[in-house]
C-alpha cells in the first residue's frame, strides 16, 4: 500500500482493488498511526547506543508518502480518474457498511469494536459521494479546496458519541503534546503548560486508581494525565514546584506507579508502546528526589519499578536514576541490584523433581538475599561473578543506563565503586561470550540447536559505556582495565568489540574528541591486528568479526559522514597499512577497504587509496574470486578515482599503470562500469 501511495501515477491502477477493500482500509489508518509514533517506539537503550534502526525507523516514517492514507487517494481517484474508475471505486466504497472486516473471531463479540467499525465504513460510504464534498477556495483564491461534508443525518446519528471522541482526541493531542516535550524538549503549540494542567487535573477528577483502565478511551486518559504529570517534572520542574503544583504532579506519578495495568499489558515481557502511564511514572519519578530527595513514597515506587517486567520500562528508569549520584546513591546500588537480581534465569527442569525444587529453592534464596541487601555495590558485583547461562542479559541491559561518565563529579567514593564495577562488567561479559560459544558448541556436536545470541542489547550498552569512559583520552590503568580484557581475548568478544568501535567512532569523529581518537586508534588497532587470530586468519571469518575488522579502517555503513573528507584520516594511514598488510587480502576483509575509499577515502586515492587496492589484491591467493566479488563497486572507486585525480594520476607514471591495469582485468570480467572506463581511457 505505502509503496503504491508513494508512487501513485504509475500504481493507480494496482491500488483500486486494494481501495476496494475495508480491511485495507482500517490496516492503512494504524500504519499511519504507527508512522507517527516511531522515532519514540523504540526503547531507551537503543536510542542511546545510536543503533541504525533508530535512524532508520525515523526517516521511513517521516517520508512525504507515508503521511498520504488509503483514504486520502481514494478521494483524489474519485475526482481526477476515468469515469470508469470512478463510478467502480464509488460502488465498492458505498457497500463498506455491509462489508464491514473483522480481523479476530472474538471482535464480532465485543459490541463497541462492532459499533466503532461499523460508523468508520459509513462515513468512507458517505464521503464516497461527489455531492458530499464542498469546493472552497483559499484565501489568496489561487486554488481550490475540496473540504468533506459529513451528511446531517449521518451527524445526528453519530452525535451521542461525538462528546466521549472529542475527549478522546483532546487525550490523544495531550499525549503527543506531551512526548514531544519530554523527548524532543519542544513545547508544541497544541497546548501551554498551563492549559495542559488544567486539562489533566479535569480529567484526573474521576479517576480510581484501584481499577485497572479497561478500553482504549479510559487508557488514554489515564496515560493523558501521567503524561502532563511527567512533562512538568522533567522539563518544567522550578515552575512546577514554584507555583505549587509539584505535589500534584508528584500524586500522578505516584498512582502511575502503582495502579493496576491494563489486562494485555500483564503477561508481555516486550512492549513498544510509548505513551503507558508505567513509563511515564519511570521517566519523572527520580526527578523528584532533586527536590527532596527523602521521600520515602517516591523511593518505594522508583525500588518497585527497578524490577518492572518491560524493559521499556526499566531503560527510561535507569536513565533517569543517572542524575542522582549526588542525591541518593544508596538508592541507586540498590535499584542495580534488584534489576540484576530480577534478571536471574530460574533453573532448568531436568527431569529430576527432587533435584529441581531443591535448584529452586536456592534460587530463590539467592534472589532475595540479594534483594534485602542492595544499598551497596557489593550484591551487583556478586551477581556478576554468577555464570552467565543464570542470567538474562537483554533483560539486565536496563541497568548499565544508570551508569555515569567519568566526567560526572561524584567524588572519590563513588567514582572508585563505579570503576571497581566498570572491571567486573568487563570480565563478566568476556565470560559471558565464551559461555555463549561452548554452548554452541556443545549443542552442535549433540545435534540440537536451542541456544541463542542474546546479548545483543548488553553489547550495545556496554559498549557505549566504556566509549563515554574512554573518550575523552583515558588514563592508562583504565585503559588497561577496561580494554584490554576486550582485546586480548577479542574473537570471542567481536560482538562487543564491533559496538565498542561503533560507539568510539560516533564519540570521535568529530571535534573536540577527534584528537584523543586519533591517539587511541592506533593502540587498538595494533592489539586487534597483531593478535594470533589476524596471523592465521581462517577461510571464512564469522560476521562480528568481520565488521570489527572493518570498523578498525572507519568503514561503518550506520555512519553517515558529514562530509566527503575526514581530515583526521591523514593521521591515521599507517593503521590502514598495517590492516592492509595483516587482513587486506581476506575474500571478507577487502570489501571494507572499497567502503572506505567510496566514503571518506576519496581524497588520500592517489597517495595512499590506490596503493591500498593493488597490495592487498597482490597479496591474495584467490584474486580471481576476490575481483568477482567485488567488481561492480571496485569498479565505482575507479570510475570514480578517474573524474576526481585523473591529472595527477597522468602525472605519476608509477600510479598510472597499476590503474590502467586494474580497469583492463575488471574490463576483462565485463563489470559494465570498468567497460566504459576503459573505453574514455583508450580515447
Amino acid at each position: 500500500m505505502v509503496v503504491g501511495i508513494a508512487h501513485s501515477r504509475e500504481c493507480a491502477a494496482a491500488l483500486v482493488p486494494i481501495l476496494e477493500q475495508p480491511a485495507f482500509w482500517f490496516m492503512d489508518n494504524q500504519r499511519y498511526i504507527e508512522d507517527q509514533c516511531a522515532p519514540g517506539t523504540t526503547g531507551a537503550l537503543l536510542s542511546i547506543t545510536g543503533g541504525p534502526e533508530v535512524g532508520e525507523l525515523t526517516e521511513r516514517a517521516s517520508r512525504r508518502s507515508r503521511l498520504q492514507r488509503l483514504g486520502d487517494f481514494a478521494a483524489s481517484l474519485l475526482f481526477a480518474a476515468d469515469a470508469k474508475v470512478r463510478e467502480r471505486l464509488r460502488r465498492a466504497i458505498e457497500s463498506f457498511p455491509e462489508r464491514v472486516p473483522f480481523f479476530f473471531e472474538k471482535e464480532q463479540d465485543c459490541p463497541e469494536r462492532v459499533k466503532s467499525r461499523t460508523e468508520a465504513c459509513e462515513v468512507w460510504a458517505a464521503l464516497a459521494d461527489p455531492a458530499n464534498w464542498k469546493r472552497v477556495r483559499t484565501s489568496d483564491r489561487a486554488a481550490e479546496l475540496l473540504i468533506p461534508q459529513i451528511p446531517e443525518a449521518l451527524q445526528d446519528k453519530l452525535r451521542a458519541d461525538q462528546e466521549a471522541r472529542h475527549a478522546v482526541l483532546r487525550d490523544v493531542g495531550m499525549c503527543g503534546w506531551a512526548v514531544q516535550w519530554i523527548k524532543q524538549g519542544e513545547l508544541g503549540e497544541s497546548f501551554s503548560p498551563e492549559d495542559a494542567l488544567a486539562l489533566a487535573q479535569e480529567r484526573a477528577r474521576a479517576d480510581d486508581v484501584n481499577v485497572p483502565p479497561a478500553g482504549f478511551e479510559e487508557e488514554t486518559r489515564v496515560n493523558a494525565i501521567a503524561l502532563v504529570a511527567a512533562a512538568l517534572v522533567t522539563r518544567h520542574l522550578a515552575w512546577a514546584h514554584k507555583e505549587g503544583h509539584l505535589e500534584w504532579c508528584r500524586e500522578q506519578l505516584l498512582r502511575a506507579a502503582t495502579r493496576p495495568e491494563p489486562a494485555k499489558e500483564v503477561d508481555i515481557p516486550e512492549s513498544r508502546y510509548p505513551w503507558g502511564f508505567r513509563r511515564s511514572a519511570a521517566r519523572a519519578l527520580p526527578a523528584l528526589l532533586l527536590i527532596r530527595g527523602t521521600d520515602g513514597r517516591v523511593r518505594q515506587a522508583i525500588l518497585s519499578l527497578a524490577s518492572h517486567r518491560h524493559n521499556e520500562v526499566r531503560d527510561y528508569l535507569f536513565l533517569a536514576l543517572r542524575d542522582l549520584w549526588l542525591v541518593a546513591p544508596r538508592l541507586l546500588w540498590a535499584c542495580m541490584a534488584r534489576g540484576a537480581a530480577c534478571s536471574l534465569l530460574p533453573p532448568r527442569d531436568m527431569g529430576m523433581p527432587l533435584a529441581h525444587r531443591l535448584a529452586q529453592a536456592a534460587w530463590w534464596r539467592l534472589r532475595q538475599g540479594i534483594l534485602r541487601r542492595t544499598a551497596s555495590p557489593r550484591p551487583f558485583e556478586a551477581l556478576l561473578r554468577l555464570s552467565p547461562g543464570e542470567m538474562d542479559l537483554t533483560s539486565m541491559s536496563s541497568v548499565l543506563l544508570a551508569l555515569p561518565g567519568p566526567d560526572a563529579d561524584l567524588g572519590q567514593r563513588i567514582s572508585r565503586q563505579i570503576t571497581s564495577v566498570l572491571r567486573a562488567l568487563v570480565g563478566f561479559t568476556s565470560r559471558a561470550h565464551r559461555w555463549q560459544i561452548e554452548q554452541e558448541l556443545h549443542e552442535e556436536s549433540h545435534g540440537v540447536f536451542t541456544s541463542e545470541r542474546y546479548t545483543h542489547a548488553w553489547d550495545a550498552g556496554l559498549a557505549h559505556l566504556l566509549a563515554r569512559w574512554v573518550l575523552p583520552g583515558p588514563s592508562p590503568e583504565a585503559e588497561q582495565e577496561l580494554l584490554r580484557p576486550i582485546l586480548g581475548a577479542w574473537p570471542d568478544s567481536a560482538p562487543v568489540l564491533e559496538q565498542l568501535l561503533h560507539c568510539l567512532l560516533l564519540r570521535g569523529c568529530d571535534p573536540p574528541l577527534d584528537a584523543d581518537l586519533v591517539t587511541l586508534w592506533p593502540r587498538l588497532a595494533s592489539a586487534v591486528l597483531d593478535s594470533e587470530f589476524c596471523d592465521e586468519l581462517p577461510y571464512h571469518i564469522e560476521r562480528e568479526a568481520c565488521r570489527a575488522l572493518g570498523l578498525l579502517i572507519f568503514a561503518d555503513d550506520s555512519i553517515k559522514w558529514r562530509a566527503a573528507e575526514w581530515p583526521r584520516l591523514r593521521e591515521l594511514t599507517d593503521v590502514v597499512d598495517h590492516w592492509c598488510a595483516k587482513v587486506g587480502h581476506h575474500r571478507d576483509c577487502f570489501p571494507s577497504l572499497i567502503k572506505l575509499v567510496l566514503s571518506m577515502g576519496m581524497p588520500l586515492f592517489v597517495d595512499h587509496g590506490l596503493d591500498w587496492l593493488t597490495s592487498c589484491l597482490g597479496r591474495s591467493d584467490r584474486r580471481a574470486e576476490l575481483l568477482d566479488d567485488v567488481g561492480s563497486p571496485l569498479a565505482e572507486v575507479l570510475h570514480r578515482a578517474w573524474y576526481q585525480h585523473s591529472d595527477a594520476l597522468r602525472r605519476d607514471a608509477r600510479r598510472f599503470g597499476p590503474f590502467v591495469r586494474l580497469v583492463h582485468e575488471l574490463a576483462a570480467q565485463e563489470v559494465a562500469l570498468a567497460v566504459q572506463l576503459q573505453r574514455e581511457l583508450r580515447e
